[in-house]
């Protein structure tokens, strides 16, 4: 079959990855492939693999480049007629819609995550078929954007294990080590750097912790729009010289943590059925054997819970991170058996391979109206 995949921008980050292994993964399957997009740091990576990339910008989501794009886009998809138009993000979807005029794909769309503007966001809920990365975004599909149950299917987000199983220091670059001499315990946090992360929750959490346990240090790994924000946050709370702002892959720097904090502030629900997605970056430190601090809806403030793999906190709750990063400094082994579980967790449910052939089983009920 042929594949359609649209993204705003396929620049660094989860989606972006999770689109990227998508079209590897269905091109080794033997099925043709093609990106619509903006440009990113991906795209080398995508002619390295003669994956098919179209250039159309939608970062800006304004009137005038909606208009520019969705010309661009009917023509390719008159030209190409995909069988399968899959939208990943929201004004991607929007395009798509009225777009899809131009052949005879099926629309299908995917929600990675809880959005805030209901009108904005209900096109998330209109593809024929609507994928959706946790029973939590199930629900939200449901209840909030209105989808009809029997359109929606769970797919898990899924990821290499390679770079992440048993990591060791050995394996990376010289310059990536990350070495501190006489600091002793070392709160890891990854993703781009911007208000949606909660890393300045995650800073606060470690201001707190400072005096009680001065051999603690925060290694912040990424970059994005909130950096100078976060260094400044970082020297105001008196901790300039306890986190350390780096830039690199996740696995360049694991070996390093004691744990990982993930502090999303639209986490999900607690799941009724099925794994809690910590996010990619926590599913990696997972598989890598690291003890997850998330956080998790519906929690009190200053409260933690112990999950059956990770410990869970209330987003926005410095407190509440800081007590359960507390806990999991005093509770070592209890920490390395939530750790031993959530791997076994993570490689049952969030494998590759597994996230391809479930989504291309979503995209064959449609081609066989099964």
């Amino acid at each position: 079959m042929k594949i359609a995949l649209l993204v705003p921008a396929m620049d660094l980050g989860g989606v972006e990855q999770g689109t990227f292994d998508l079209a590897r993964g269905f091109q080794k399957l033997g099925h043709r492939v093609l990106i619509i997009s903006g440009p990113g740091r991906f795209t080398p990576l995508l002619q390295q693999n003669g994956i098919r990339w179209y250039p159309v910008p939608m970062e800006r989501k304004n009137p005038f480049n909606f208009c520019r794009a969705l010309g661009k886009i009917k023509r390719i998809f008159s030209e190409e007629k995909p069988d399968i138009i899959h939208s990943r993000s929201r004004f991607p979807a929007w395009l798509a819609n009225f777009a899809a005029g131009s052949c005879a794909g099926h629309l299908v769309t995917s929600i990675h995550g809880f959005h805030h503007n209901r009108l904005y966001s209900r096109i998330m809920g209109r593809g024929e078929r609507v994928i959706v990365v946790s029973e939590g975004l199930k629900d939200y599909a449901v209840k909030v954007l209105r989808t009809n149950p029997e359109r929606v299917r769970v797919v898990y987000n899924g990821f290499d294990f390679t770079p992440f199983l048993n990591p060791s220091p050995s394996l990376f670059p010289e310059e990536k080590k990350v070495r501190y001499e006489g600091e002793k315990i070392i709160i890891g946090a990854v993703g781009r750097l911007t208000n949606v992360q909660g890393f300045h929750y995650f800073l606060e959490a470690i201001a707190l912790l400072k005096s009680e346990f001065p051999e603690i240090r925060g290694i912040l790994v990424g970059s994005g729009p909130e950096e100078t924000a976060l260094k400044n946050l970082a020297a105001n709370l008196g901790i300039k010289s306890k986190i350390s702002f780096l830039k690199g892959k996740t696995e360049e720097y694991l070996a390093s943590f004691d744990l990982m904090a993930v502090p999303n502030l639209n986490p999900e629900p607690k799941p009724g059925n099925g794994p809690f997605w910590s996010r990619r970056t926590g599913a990696e430190a997972q598989v890598a054997g690291i003890p997850v601090v998330t956080t998790m809806a519906g929690l009190s403030a200053g409260t933690f819970e112990i999950g059956a793999a990770n410990i869970f906190t209330a987003a926005r709750d410095p407190l509440g991170l800081s007590r359960a990063i507390k806990y999991l400094i005093l509770h070592p082994d209890e920490g390395r058996e939530l750790a031993e579980k959530a791997k076994k967790i993570a490689l049952e449910q969030f494998s590759l391979a597994q996230m391809v052939n479930r989504t291309l089983s979503v995209y064959k009920e449609l081609l066989t109206g099964s």
